[in-house]
């Protein structure tokens, strides 16, 4: 009897558990009323053999973790330093925004809005000091889609893009950019080319006119 309720208890405890399947055949099991408190998430798992299970293969290891330990502690916490792979597509800092951007698109897809709302806040203050062309690089080459539920990191990007260099706001262009959000990855990618070299002129010109300027003020000395 004793040995027919310890296999009972067993196999409820496995039943009450989820395998999370990362890349690699990677896994990890977690207990299903973790997951049931997120009802997006909870829906993608499907019942298996052996088990039920959440197949997230197509996201990085080290995003699939910083998920993991969300549901956890309720907290953004990235464990992982930098691997090959993502050091050889990006720079540094590039790559630390990527994941950071990963995150976002993994909590946006299964319906963690805490979880997107820390990384969007993650990637302005990530992208704050960073030049626009490495930041749109990263958003470039995620193959995000943005729309109505982007409207955070939209507003970040936008806001990224409203700064030139002396400290001036630049809001030709905006519109441009603003409706860039509002078509898929290619399109936006196109249009963020065209702002980048519409905001490189007009740095150049303003150099140019600095010049121009020290140059006359030395003449009328």
């Amino acid at each position: 009897m004793e040995a027919g309720s310890s296999g009972s208890s067993s196999s409820d405890h496995v039943r009450n558990m989820v395998m999370i399947v990362f890349s690699e055949n990677k896994t990890i099991m977690l207990p299903e009323k973790i997951i049931n408190k997120h009802p997006k998430l909870a829906s993608r798992f499907v019942t298996m053999s052996d088990g039920k299970q959440l197949d997230l293969t197509t996201w990085p290891t080290p995003v699939v973790h910083v998920l993991v330990m969300f549901l956890f502690t309720g907290a953004y916490q990235d464990l992982h330093d930098l691997d090959e792979n993502e050091l050889e597509e990006y720079e540094e800092a590039e790559a630390m925004l990527n994941r950071v951007l990963q995150t976002y698109m993994l909590a946006t897809e299964y319906g963690l809005d805490r979880l997107a709302k820390v990384a969007a806040h993650g990637f302005d203050v990530m992208s704050l000091e960073m030049p626009l062309r490495s930041i749109l690089n990263v958003v470039c080459g995620s193959n995000i889609t943005f729309d109505s539920q982007d409207i955070e990191l939209m507003n970040v990007l936008i806001k990224q893009a409203s700064h030139i260099g002396f400290g001036l706001a630049v809001r030709e262009g905006l519109g441009i950019y603003q409706s860039a959000f509002k078509n898929d990855g290619t399109v936006f990618g196109v249009l963020f080319s065209q702002i980048l070299e519409q905001r490189t002129r007009i740095r150049e010109l303003m150099c140019e006119n600095k010049g121009l300027k020290e140059q006359l003020d030395f003449e009328m000395e």
